[in-house]
């Protein structure tokens, strides 16, 4: 679908992220496994939400989605931008492989970031920090945001066998992606 991949689209998406952070981001382009699905952007936010965070969204996984598109976005605490750029590897890798649905969980052979002891990626509909409701493009379906947290082998066993709400009842800080697992 590269044909709803126009640069008025981007722009609408960008203005209404820099209208919220208050920032112009970087823009870092992934290879997708499918060239002609359109491109796929990591949208990196540095000191966003404040000082010592990085957040990122993607851009291009709505390309293929008419009808309720969504993207991904992650916040955590730490100035390495790969964070940031987590989410829009695996937009690129399983853009029409995989649904990439909330609760759904994506894993890595390895580390998320090198240095973390994470290796997963939990979707959900809790764009934490940002409450966002979708965001209607001119002319276009509107974009559903979801959030994407970074997890412990042991905390996707626990969600596969407990289900989201369950980890989210747990005390565990969402924002560091060098904590220990909570379960």
């Amino acid at each position: 679908m590269a044909e709803r991949d126009t640069p008025q689209r981007l722009a609408n998406y960008l203005a209404r992220l820099n209208s919220m952070t208050e920032v112009v981001p970087e823009l870092h382009e992934m290879r997708p496994r499918v060239p002609n699905d359109g491109r796929v952007l990591a949208v990196v936010y540095t000191d966003v939400p404040e000082p010592g965070y990085v957040t990122g969204f993607t851009y291009g996984l709505s390309l293929i989605r008419p009808s309720g598109g969504r993207e991904i976005s992650i916040t955590v605490r730490s100035g390495e931008v790969e964070w940031a750029k987590v989410p829009a590897r695996s937009v690129a890798v399983l853009r029409g492989l995989n649904p990439l649905d909330p609760g759904h969980t994506i894993g890595y052979a390895g580390a998320l970031v090198e240095g973390s002891p994470l290796h997963h990626l939990l979707l959900s509909e809790r764009n934490e920090p940002w409450h966002l409701d979708p965001i209607a493009l001119p002319g276009e379906d509107p974009v559903e945001i979801l959030g994407a947290f970074p997890t412990h082998d042991s905390e996707t066993d626990f969600v596969r066998t407990h289900g989201v709400d369950a980890l989210w009842r747990l005390d565990w800080d969402r924002y560091d992606p060098l904590r220990p697992p909570v379960v």
